[in-house]
């Protein structure tokens, strides 16, 4: 729509896909970009996709052009959608040593970086949709604590006294209690050695003081349960990557390495423990014993371990560090948006209080405010663009195809999409880019060109 006008930049920033992405000119239908955050739109249910339609109305097109363009914290100074840090003039902020934009920066001696700060306001600035997505993620975890309580907690104490044997009516778990389980002293001694050896390579490795590991692996396991939910009603995963960036910078002010220590540490206990619970579900309905699944599981881990920290020491020493308090703390400029932790925490109760009051509504049922918040929350990640794409291919096939072809089909399409994408990458880099270099023709519809604008801040300038 913007190129009814291409030179009028309000345009570009209301419809363009680096603004608010307002109108038909933004839709998509590249998979990847799709899935990449939200996940198949195929397979989170509709009243999942209304709370996520509402949410993206609410914060985007309501929230975040008012705090835009009343000019918040010199909003207008910078662009709508970046997550890049500026200064206040409007250029792109860069850490100390870092003599072009993108360029890796030598870590001083210790892996810390020391960035001043007056404690009023920071050297560097965030756009908009950085600073309400983070928050709004910050939120959605105090929501979905409050949520998991008041909406599942009777049921996950009913269930966590029930055993496979004594469950009624479910051919599932009749089937699956022929089969032994793997021992609760493995996954203890498992847990163990895997909690020592990184305590030992903590230490000795030089990545964090190996006692905040008992902050990080408690934090990783304690999320299980409340995300484990969301992503088996929603198919939407909930990770806690936001979080643990905030807590670590908290803990280890400077300590580049020790900040993504402590981020990873955390992250992949989520991350593959929610794996395991998949793969152990899939076997639950495949029939396929948990002892060999947990074997499989487990030398699993160990290659991708020993691949991961080779890895990681090669990149050590091109890592970015910067005082996530300084964004997200208490002395921040954008301090005051703390309170949406509040309201967070708040919202579900308030709608699990008139549930009881008004139990014929079934409206009232359906509103999920961690999904409404941890959905929007990641436009900090992509453009906006891609919401109203993903909501219309989420309608499509839940409204119109659904009568005929969902229920069988769908899980095998989204699969099958899925795969499809991962192999024409594969060869498209191998046989293109690897080995001829090759690259896709660059035009109008592609480079940004038809909509430049939309990247610019208010007064037309592109950083």
């Amino acid at each position: 729509m913007c190129m009814i006008n291409p030179n009028n930049i309000l345009l570009a920033q209301l419809t363009g896909t680096g603004g608010l992405a307002m109108g038909g000119g933004t839709l998509q239908f590249d998979w990847l970009t799709l899935t990449s955050q939200l996940g198949s739109p195929i397979l989170t249910p509709l009243w999942a996709q209304i709370n996520i339609l509402i949410g993206f109305v609410l914060a985007c097109w309501l929230f975040v052009p008012i705090m835009y363009y009343t000019n918040v914290w010199n909003f207008m100074t910078f662009p709508i959608a970046d997550s890049r840090f500026f200064y206040l003039n409007g250029s792109v902020f860069q850490l100390p040593g870092n003599t072009q934009q993108g360029a890796a920066v030598p870590l001083p001696k210790g892996n810390r970086f020391e960035i001043s700060n007056n404690n009023t306001h920071p050297h560097f600035y965030s756009t908009v949709t950085f600073v309400i997505g983070n928050y709004l993620f910050f939120a959605s975890l105090a929501a979905l604590i409050t949520h998991t309580i008041f909406y599942y907690g009777k049921d996950i104490l009913k269930h966590a006294k029930t055993s496979l044997q004594h469950r009624q009516n479910d051919i599932h778990c009749l089937l699956m209690s022929k089969y032994s389980e793997a021992p609760q002293w493995l996954y203890w001694i498992v847990s163990t050695t895997g909690f020592v050896s990184g305590c030992f390579i903590c230490h000795y490795g030089k990545l964090m003081p190996w006692e905040y590991l008992y902050i990080s692996v408690p934090l990783g396991i304690l999320s299980l349960l409340p995300t484990g939910i969301i992503n088996a009603k929603t198919n939407i995963f909930i990770d806690l990557t936001n979080v643990t960036v905030l807590v670590s910078g908290l803990l280890l002010p400077g300590n580049v390495a020790g900040n993504y220590t402590f981020s990873t540490y955390t992250w992949l206990i989520q991350n593959r423990a929610m794996y395991l619970l998949r793969n152990l579900k899939f076997a639950h309905y495949m029939k396929i014993s948990p002892r060999a699944i947990f074997s499989i599981q487990l030398i699993i881990a160990l290659l991708s371990s020993a691949i991961r920290y080779c890895i990681s020491q090669y990149l050590m020493d091109h890592i970015e560090g910067i005082y996530p308090s300084d964004v997200f703390g208490l002395n921040s400029s954008y301090s005051v948006m703390l309170w949406l932790i509040l309201a967070g925490a708040l919202l579900p109760i308030l709608f699990w209080v008139l549930q009881r009051f008004y139990r014929h509504n079934k409206f009232l049922s359906y509103i999920h405010i961690p999904i409404m918040f941890t959905t929007i929350g990641v436009i900090y990640l992509q453009t906006m663009s891609n919401y109203p794409s993903w909501l219309l291919v989420g309608f499509i096939f839940h409204m119109v195809v659904r009568k005929w072809w969902w229920n069988r089909y769908a899980l095998l399409f989204s699969i099958a999409m899925d795969i499809g994408i991962q192999i024409s990458l594969f060869f498209i880099y191998f046989i293109f880019k690897y080995e001829q270099n090759v690259y896709f023709p660059e035009w109008y519809g592609t480079d940004g060109g038809t909509c430049p604008l939309s990247h610019a801040n208010y007064y037309g300038k592109i950083p």
